[in-house]
């Protein structure tokens, strides 16, 4: 019982540097896709807003996994539902990342 709290909050942990990370944009000099992009390539996207964007959504994770290690009822009833709704909110928001030109410049 004890290692299971202790993985949920390691995961949140982790969870909550990346999103951070990405938020600020610090994490893009760790990102070898788009570091090697070409300088052309770079300026059709605007990365930032798109790291926010997935920053947002590793951040709701990091919460799932705290709450779950906080709370033995969240954990035993609603915790794997918490995380098939966010995975079907993430295929969303990636589609929706896709289909909209709103992070290209």
């Amino acid at each position: 019982m004890l290692k299971e709290i202790m993985v949920l909050f390691m995961f949140s942990i982790i969870f909550l540097v990346v999103s951070f990370a990405l938020y600020t944009g610090k994490a893009l000099k760790y990102m070898k896709s788009y570091e090697g992009l070409s300088d052309e390539e770079k300026g059709k996207i605007r990365i930032i807003p798109l790291c926010q964007n997935i920053s947002v959504a590793i951040l709701i994770a990091a919460i799932i996994f705290f709450i779950a290690g906080c709370s033995l009822q969240f954990r035993e009833n609603l915790f794997q539902l918490f995380i098939v709704i966010w995975i079907i909110g993430c295929a969303i928001n990636l589609w929706y990342i896709d289909k909209s030109k709103k992070y290209e410049n």
